[in-house]
């Protein structure tokens, strides 16, 4: 997705589909998109998968600059700095 409330909807989407809950869902998460930021998009996420039972939690990846990964340590799993180098993420995975 390419903002906040289009991967939201693509989750609400996976989430109506008991299959697509067993697979692993990489999100990769820039702090700074449009219509929803980074924070909100993560914290929603969040809430949508507590309340689905059997849903696995994705592992959430923040695009950051230096410093605004402050209060997201419950919400993201990693952080890479911008612009994010691919094999820095190939080796998270």
């Amino acid at each position: 997705a390419w903002e906040g409330v289009s991967a939201l909807e693509w989750l609400l989407a996976r989430a109506k589909n008991p299959d697509a809950h067993t697979g692993r869902v990489l999100v990769l998460l820039d702090l700074n998109m449009p219509l929803m930021d980074g924070r909100r998009t993560a914290e929603c996420w969040r809430k949508i998968e507590g309340s689905m039972p059997g849903m696995r939690r994705a592992y959430f990846v923040a695009a950051t600059a230096a410093g605004a990964e402050k209060g997201l340590e419950s919400l993201v799993d990693a952080y890479l700095p911008k612009p994010i180098q691919f094999a820095q993420l190939e080796a998270l995975m």
